[in-house]
């Protein structure tokens, strides 16, 4: 068994020639990662077995801050046409909700005397959780919409170690 647990509390800000300090755009906040982990012999281990089988499982959690960025000012210019002014004088004064992710890793590993054997299916963002990637501007609309990070992904895996 296995576990990992680990937290950080940070504040980044940067001071722009006006001599006023703002949030940098990774000013998060705080991140925290946690790690467990089992694995589990399958059958009785017996030193002159020429195979030993493994089961294994391991889960991870991480949430963090959200991502600051720049406000969008929408300037309308024409009956269906927008440009996107930047708010610098408030830059990265608001942030993304924050992000947060689970992974499952289910394996079983053959041992052998000379190499070793390992089948595993990997559930990354394991609940789909709807993560931020960015904002884009709609030119003909004016209205702020997001890209998102990719969702679910199940990644099987088979791997050879000798």
């Amino acid at each position: 068994m296995y576990f990992l647990l680990t937290t950080s509390l940070y504040e980044s800000k940067y001071q722009g020639s006006d001599g006023i300090q703002r949030n940098s755009a990774f000013n998060g906040n705080y991140v925290i990662n946690a790690l467990f982990g089992q694995e589990y012999q399958l059958g009785k281990k017996k030193e002159n077995k020429k195979q030993q089988y493994v089961f294994s499982f391991d889960i991870k959690a991480n949430l963090a801050g959200g991502q600051r960025y720049i406000p969008i000012i929408p300037v309308q210019v024409g009956p269906e046409t927008w440009y996107a002014k930047y708010d610098y004088d408030n830059a990265y004064s608001e942030k993304y909700k924050d992000y947060s992710r689970v992974d499952l890793k289910i394996a079983l590993r053959q041992n052998n005397k000379k190499s070793t054997l390992e089948w595993a299916i990997d559930f990354q963002n394991l609940f789909n959780s709807k993560n931020i990637y960015n904002q884009v501007f709609n030119t003909r609309t004016g209205e702020v919409s997001y890209t998102y990070q990719l969702g679910l992904l199940i990644i099987p895996q088979f791997r050879i170690e000798f």
